[in-house]
Protein backbone atom coordinates (compact mmCIF):
# COMPACT_ATOMS: atom_id res chain seq x y z
CA UNK A 1 0.00 0.00 0.00
CA UNK A 2 1.25 3.30 -0.91
CA UNK A 3 1.22 6.07 2.16
CA UNK A 4 -0.82 9.45 0.76
CA UNK A 5 -1.34 11.42 3.88
CA UNK A 6 -0.91 11.84 7.45
CA UNK A 7 -3.06 14.61 9.76
CA UNK A 8 -3.82 14.86 12.87
CA UNK A 9 -6.12 12.05 14.99
CA UNK A 10 -8.46 15.28 16.55
CA UNK A 11 -9.19 15.61 13.10
CA UNK A 12 -12.47 14.16 10.97
CA UNK A 13 -11.60 12.30 8.31
CA UNK A 14 -14.93 10.82 7.63
CA UNK A 15 -16.61 12.88 4.88
CA UNK A 16 -13.40 12.64 3.11
CA UNK A 17 -13.60 8.67 3.38
CA UNK A 18 -17.08 8.73 2.09
CA UNK A 19 -15.75 11.25 -0.75
CA UNK A 20 -13.19 8.84 -2.08
CA UNK A 21 -15.58 5.78 -1.75
CA UNK A 22 -18.06 7.52 -4.30
CA UNK A 23 -14.96 8.42 -6.47
CA UNK A 24 -14.32 4.38 -6.39
CA UNK A 25 -10.78 5.39 -4.89
CA UNK A 26 -9.83 2.02 -2.88
CA UNK A 27 -8.24 3.61 0.43
CA UNK A 28 -7.93 2.93 4.10
CA UNK A 29 -7.24 5.12 7.32
CA UNK A 30 -5.24 3.70 9.92
CA UNK A 31 -3.90 5.43 13.57
CA UNK A 32 -0.04 5.89 13.86
CA UNK A 33 1.83 7.45 16.70
CA UNK A 34 -1.62 9.89 16.99
CA UNK A 35 -2.09 10.26 13.68
CA UNK A 36 -4.36 9.52 10.68
CA UNK A 37 -2.69 7.68 7.77
CA UNK A 38 -4.60 7.60 4.38
CA UNK A 39 -3.43 4.75 2.33
CA UNK A 40 -4.12 3.86 -1.25
CA UNK A 41 -3.39 0.40 -3.54
CA UNK A 42 -2.28 2.45 -6.52
CA UNK A 43 0.16 5.09 -7.54
CA UNK A 44 -2.98 5.87 -10.03
CA UNK A 45 -4.91 6.16 -6.91
CA UNK A 46 -2.71 8.22 -5.15
CA UNK A 47 -2.33 11.03 -7.82
CA UNK A 48 -6.04 10.99 -7.37
CA UNK A 49 -6.15 11.35 -3.72
CA UNK A 50 -3.42 14.46 -3.78
CA UNK A 51 -5.87 15.62 -6.22
CA UNK A 52 -8.84 15.85 -4.08
CA UNK A 53 -6.77 16.86 -1.07
CA UNK A 54 -6.27 19.91 -2.83
CA UNK A 55 -9.79 20.24 -3.34
CA UNK A 56 -11.36 19.80 -0.29
CA UNK A 57 -8.04 21.81 1.21
CA UNK A 58 -6.80 19.26 3.55
CA UNK A 59 -3.68 20.73 3.89
CA UNK A 60 -4.66 24.10 4.22
CA UNK A 61 -7.56 23.75 6.82
CA UNK A 62 -8.19 21.89 9.23
CA UNK A 63 -11.43 19.37 9.16
CA UNK A 64 -14.03 19.61 11.51
CA UNK A 65 -12.73 18.13 14.44
CA UNK A 66 -14.50 15.34 16.47
CA UNK A 67 -15.40 16.88 19.60
CA UNK A 68 -17.11 19.49 17.29
CA UNK A 69 -19.02 16.46 15.70
CA UNK A 70 -20.43 15.15 19.25
CA UNK A 71 -21.14 18.47 20.49
CA UNK A 72 -22.90 19.14 16.99
CA UNK A 73 -24.71 16.12 17.83
CA UNK A 74 -25.73 16.77 21.34
CA UNK A 75 -26.81 20.57 19.99
CA UNK A 76 -29.12 19.68 17.04
CA UNK A 77 -29.10 15.48 16.27
CA UNK A 78 -30.13 15.07 20.54
CA UNK A 79 -32.67 18.03 20.35
CA UNK A 80 -34.08 16.78 17.10
CA UNK A 81 -34.57 13.09 18.61
CA UNK A 82 -35.81 14.24 22.05
CA UNK A 83 -38.79 16.41 19.99
CA UNK A 84 -39.21 13.52 17.97
CA UNK A 85 -39.89 11.62 20.63
CA UNK A 86 -42.32 14.02 21.98
CA UNK A 87 -43.98 14.12 19.07
CA UNK A 88 -44.40 10.29 18.79
CA UNK A 89 -45.71 10.08 23.02
CA UNK A 90 -47.97 13.06 21.99
CA UNK A 91 -49.80 11.21 19.32
CA UNK A 92 -49.45 7.50 20.43
CA UNK A 93 -50.98 8.53 23.95
CA UNK A 94 -52.60 12.32 24.00
CA UNK A 95 -54.55 12.44 27.03
CA UNK A 96 -51.35 10.94 29.54
CA UNK A 97 -49.26 13.90 27.82
CA UNK A 98 -51.70 15.97 28.85
CA UNK A 99 -51.83 14.87 32.26
CA UNK A 100 -47.79 15.17 32.22
CA UNK A 101 -47.79 18.50 30.92
CA UNK A 102 -50.53 19.93 33.34
CA UNK A 103 -48.77 18.29 36.17
CA UNK A 104 -45.59 20.22 34.91
CA UNK A 105 -46.96 23.37 34.37
CA UNK A 106 -48.70 23.03 38.44
CA UNK A 107 -44.68 22.26 39.40
CA UNK A 108 -43.47 25.07 37.66
CA UNK A 109 -46.09 27.31 39.27
CA UNK A 110 -45.18 26.52 42.38
CA UNK A 111 -41.78 26.93 42.41
CA UNK A 112 -40.45 23.38 42.05
CA UNK A 113 -43.08 22.70 44.90
CA UNK A 114 -41.43 25.37 47.16
CA UNK A 115 -43.93 28.19 47.00
CA UNK A 116 -47.44 26.77 46.87
CA UNK A 117 -49.24 30.14 47.59
CA UNK A 118 -50.21 29.94 43.73
CA UNK A 119 -51.53 26.39 43.91
CA UNK A 120 -53.28 26.80 47.02
CA UNK A 121 -56.42 26.25 45.18
CA UNK A 122 -55.60 22.85 44.08
CA UNK A 123 -55.78 21.36 47.40
CA UNK A 124 -58.23 19.03 48.58
CA UNK A 125 -61.00 20.92 50.21
CA UNK A 126 -62.08 21.12 54.26
CA UNK A 127 -65.25 19.78 53.87
CA UNK A 128 -67.84 17.13 56.23
CA UNK A 129 -66.87 13.63 54.56
CA UNK A 130 -70.47 13.35 54.39
CA UNK A 131 -71.08 15.45 52.05
CA UNK A 132 -68.48 13.71 49.58
CA UNK A 133 -71.28 11.24 49.02
CA UNK A 134 -73.82 12.98 48.40
CA UNK A 135 -74.40 13.44 44.61
CA UNK A 136 -76.90 16.46 45.11
CA UNK A 137 -74.48 18.28 47.49
CA UNK A 138 -71.93 17.33 44.86
CA UNK A 139 -73.96 18.84 41.74
CA UNK A 140 -74.29 22.23 43.23
CA UNK A 141 -70.65 22.86 44.28
CA UNK A 142 -68.84 21.61 40.91
CA UNK A 143 -65.41 23.63 41.86
CA UNK A 144 -65.20 21.53 45.19
CA UNK A 145 -66.35 18.73 42.97
CA UNK A 146 -63.36 19.26 41.04
CA UNK A 147 -60.66 20.34 43.88
CA UNK A 148 -61.46 16.39 44.87
CA UNK A 149 -59.49 15.12 42.01
CA UNK A 150 -57.25 18.45 41.72
CA UNK A 151 -54.93 17.66 44.10
CA UNK A 152 -52.60 14.65 41.83
CA UNK A 153 -51.54 17.68 40.05
CA UNK A 154 -49.61 18.79 42.61
CA UNK A 155 -46.07 17.89 43.73
CA UNK A 156 -43.40 18.73 45.74
CA UNK A 157 -40.04 17.33 45.05
CA UNK A 158 -38.42 17.07 41.54
CA UNK A 159 -37.85 13.15 41.58
CA UNK A 160 -41.78 12.94 42.91
CA UNK A 161 -42.66 14.29 39.77
CA UNK A 162 -40.04 12.24 37.66
CA UNK A 163 -41.19 9.43 39.15
CA UNK A 164 -44.77 9.63 39.01
CA UNK A 165 -44.48 11.14 35.12
CA UNK A 166 -42.38 8.35 33.60
CA UNK A 167 -44.71 5.80 34.99
CA UNK A 168 -47.73 7.70 33.86
CA UNK A 169 -46.61 7.98 29.90
CA UNK A 170 -45.28 4.30 30.64
CA UNK A 171 -48.67 3.00 31.71
CA UNK A 172 -50.50 5.37 29.83
CA UNK A 173 -49.09 5.19 26.46
CA UNK A 174 -49.40 1.43 26.73
CA UNK A 175 -53.57 1.58 27.83
CA UNK A 176 -54.34 4.22 25.66
CA UNK A 177 -52.86 2.18 22.64
CA UNK A 178 -54.55 -1.28 23.82
CA UNK A 179 -57.51 -3.05 22.61
CA UNK A 180 -60.37 -4.21 24.18
CA UNK A 181 -63.29 -6.56 23.21
CA UNK A 182 -65.74 -5.31 22.21
CA UNK A 183 -68.16 -3.18 24.79
CA UNK A 184 -71.97 -2.37 24.42
CA UNK A 185 -71.53 1.01 22.86
CA UNK A 186 -67.85 1.22 22.49
CA UNK A 187 -65.21 -0.84 20.50
CA UNK A 188 -61.51 -1.47 20.35
CA UNK A 189 -59.12 1.26 21.11
CA UNK A 190 -62.36 3.48 21.97
CA UNK A 191 -63.49 1.51 24.64
CA UNK A 192 -59.79 1.12 26.03
CA UNK A 193 -59.28 4.59 25.94
CA UNK A 194 -62.61 5.48 27.65
CA UNK A 195 -61.78 2.76 30.44
CA UNK A 196 -58.01 4.30 31.01
CA UNK A 197 -59.47 7.95 31.32
CA UNK A 198 -62.62 6.93 34.16
CA UNK A 199 -59.80 4.66 35.86
CA UNK A 200 -57.66 8.01 36.74
CA UNK A 201 -60.46 9.82 37.34
CA UNK A 202 -61.94 7.58 40.21
CA UNK A 203 -58.43 6.03 41.22
CA UNK A 204 -57.48 9.92 41.69
CA UNK A 205 -61.17 10.69 43.48
CA UNK A 206 -60.79 7.53 45.62
CA UNK A 207 -57.16 7.65 46.30
CA UNK A 208 -57.56 11.80 47.57
CA UNK A 209 -60.73 11.01 49.91
CA UNK A 210 -58.91 7.84 51.20
CA UNK A 211 -55.81 10.25 51.84
CA UNK A 212 -57.80 12.75 53.42
CA UNK A 213 -59.62 10.52 55.41
CA UNK A 214 -56.35 8.89 57.05
CA UNK A 215 -53.96 11.69 56.70
CA UNK A 216 -57.06 13.83 58.80
CA UNK A 217 -56.08 16.63 56.67
CA UNK A 218 -55.87 18.34 52.74
CA UNK A 219 -52.32 18.97 52.52
CA UNK A 220 -51.12 16.53 50.43
CA UNK A 221 -50.73 16.14 46.96
CA UNK A 222 -48.82 14.34 43.91
CA UNK A 223 -50.51 11.31 41.05
CA UNK A 224 -49.25 8.74 42.97
CA UNK A 225 -52.51 7.00 44.16
CA UNK A 226 -53.40 7.04 40.40
CA UNK A 227 -50.45 5.32 39.69
CA UNK A 228 -50.70 2.92 41.73
CA UNK A 229 -54.07 2.97 40.47
CA UNK A 230 -53.06 2.21 36.68
CA UNK A 231 -50.50 -0.45 37.94
CA UNK A 232 -53.19 -2.81 39.78
CA UNK A 233 -55.74 -2.08 36.83
CA UNK A 234 -52.47 -2.65 33.86
CA UNK A 235 -51.50 -6.04 35.76
CA UNK A 236 -55.27 -7.42 36.38
CA UNK A 237 -56.41 -6.26 32.79
CA UNK A 238 -53.20 -8.61 31.24
CA UNK A 239 -54.77 -11.14 33.19
CA UNK A 240 -57.94 -10.83 32.01
CA UNK A 241 -57.94 -9.83 28.53
CA UNK A 242 -54.30 -11.13 27.89
CA UNK A 243 -54.63 -10.47 23.89
CA UNK A 244 -55.41 -6.78 24.40
CA UNK A 245 -51.93 -5.82 24.45
CA UNK A 246 -52.46 -4.75 28.28
CA UNK A 247 -49.77 -6.60 30.52
CA UNK A 248 -47.28 -5.91 33.66
CA UNK A 249 -45.04 -8.18 34.45
CA UNK A 250 -45.79 -10.34 38.01
CA UNK A 251 -42.36 -9.23 39.37
CA UNK A 252 -42.38 -5.84 38.52
CA UNK A 253 -45.67 -5.20 40.24
CA UNK A 254 -44.83 -7.72 43.65
CA UNK A 255 -41.45 -5.02 43.28
CA UNK A 256 -43.93 -1.71 43.67
CA UNK A 257 -46.21 -3.05 46.49
CA UNK A 258 -42.97 -4.21 48.15
CA UNK A 259 -41.89 -0.89 47.89
CA UNK A 260 -45.19 0.55 49.07
CA UNK A 261 -44.83 -1.25 52.01
CA UNK A 262 -40.96 -0.21 52.82
CA UNK A 263 -42.15 3.25 52.11
CA UNK A 264 -44.91 3.15 54.65
CA UNK A 265 -42.62 1.85 57.33
CA UNK A 266 -39.67 3.91 56.56
CA UNK A 267 -41.25 7.60 55.53
CA UNK A 268 -44.78 7.26 56.09
CA UNK A 269 -45.01 10.43 57.20
CA UNK A 270 -43.84 11.67 54.12
CA UNK A 271 -45.86 10.27 51.49
CA UNK A 272 -49.82 9.28 51.01
CA UNK A 273 -49.48 6.54 51.94
CA UNK A 274 -53.37 6.04 52.16
CA UNK A 275 -53.82 7.58 48.61
CA UNK A 276 -51.24 5.18 47.32
CA UNK A 277 -53.39 2.14 48.82
CA UNK A 278 -56.77 3.82 47.68
CA UNK A 279 -55.54 4.17 44.21
CA UNK A 280 -54.37 0.50 44.39
CA UNK A 281 -57.17 -1.00 45.43
CA UNK A 282 -59.55 1.26 43.05
CA UNK A 283 -57.16 0.42 40.34
CA UNK A 284 -57.74 -3.59 41.09
CA UNK A 285 -61.45 -2.87 41.34
CA UNK A 286 -62.15 -1.55 37.84
CA UNK A 287 -60.34 -3.97 36.20
CA UNK A 288 -62.13 -6.79 38.23
CA UNK A 289 -65.38 -5.30 36.92
CA UNK A 290 -64.64 -4.96 33.63
CA UNK A 291 -63.47 -8.54 33.43
CA UNK A 292 -66.50 -9.53 35.27
CA UNK A 293 -69.10 -7.81 33.25
CA UNK A 294 -67.18 -9.02 30.08
CA UNK A 295 -67.12 -12.52 31.04
CA UNK A 296 -71.07 -12.22 32.14
CA UNK A 297 -71.80 -11.45 28.57
CA UNK A 298 -69.64 -13.82 26.82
Amino acid sequence: MIRVLSVASELELRDFSAHLDTLDIRHRITEEAGSQVLWVYSLSEKDRVVTETSIWGLKERKLRSKSFQWRRWLSFDWVRRFFSLILDLTWRAPFSCLLVFISVVVFLLSGMGQDLRNVTWLFFPEIELQSVFDPSWLLRNPVIFLNLISPIFLHFTLIHITFNMLWLLFLGAQLENSCLPNGSFLHGKALSLFCFLITVLITGLVGNITQYIVGGGPNFGGMSGVIYGLMGYTWLMGKGFPYSGIGFPNSTFGAMLLLLVVMEIFAGSWIASGAHLGGLVTGLSCAGILITLYRIRN
